[in-house]
C-alpha cells in the first residue's frame, strides 16, 4: 500500500467514525449529528468517495503488476524459446551468423546459393524482430 492508499484509509476510518460518533453524557447517550443528520451523511460519502479512490489506485497498481509480469514473461520466451520460432535450415543460417561467417561462406558450408541465404536471413530479421547482424548476436548472447 502506497502513501496515498494509507491517507485514504485513515480518510475512510475517520469520516466514518465522526458520522457514527455519540456523545456521552452522565444521563444520556446522544448521537452527535442529531440536530444536523446532513453532516452525517455528507461524511458517510465523503468516505464512499475515498473507498472508490482508494479502488481506482490499487486498480492502477494491479494493472501495472500484470504489465510488468506479462513483459518480463514475453522477455523470457523471446530469449530462450526463439530458436523455435525458425526453421531447421533457418537455425543452420542463424548459428553461422553468430560464427561470423560471411554470407558467401555460410552458402559454401550450407551447400545452398547465396541468394537463399540472403533470404533465410531476411526472414531470421523479421521472425526475430532485429535490424542487422549485430541485434541478432544481442540475442543470442542473452
Amino acid at each position: 500500500m502506497n502513501n496515498k492508499q494509507r491517507i485514504l484509509v485513515g480518510a475512510i476510518i475517520f469520516c466514518t467514525l465522526l458520522a457514527i460518533s455519540f456523545r456521552i453524557t452522565s444521563k444520556e447517550t446522544i448521537w452527535l449529528w442529531s440536530n444536523l443528520p446532513f453532516i452525517s451523511i455528507i461524511l458517510i460519502l465523503s468516505a464512499f468517495f475515498f473507498a472508490w479512490l482508494w479502488i481506482k489506485i490499487e486498480q492502477k497498481r494491479q494493472e501495472e503488476r500484470i504489465r510488468q509480469i506479462r513483459k518480463k514473461n514475453e522477455t523470457e520466451i523471446s530469449q530462450h524459446r526463439f530458436l523455435d520460432l525458425l526453421s531447421e535450415r533457418e537455425k543452420d543460417v542463424f548459428k553461422k551468423i553468430i560464427e561470423g561467417k560471411a554470407n558467401k561462406e555460410i552458402a559454401d558450408e550450407l551447400n545452398i546459393a547465396v541468394s537463399t541465404v540472403k533470404t533465410h536471413i531476411n526472414n531470421i530479421y523479421k521472425i526475430l524482430k532485429v535490424a542487422n547482424r549485430e541485434e541478432l548476436k544481442k540475442i543470442a548472447n542473452q
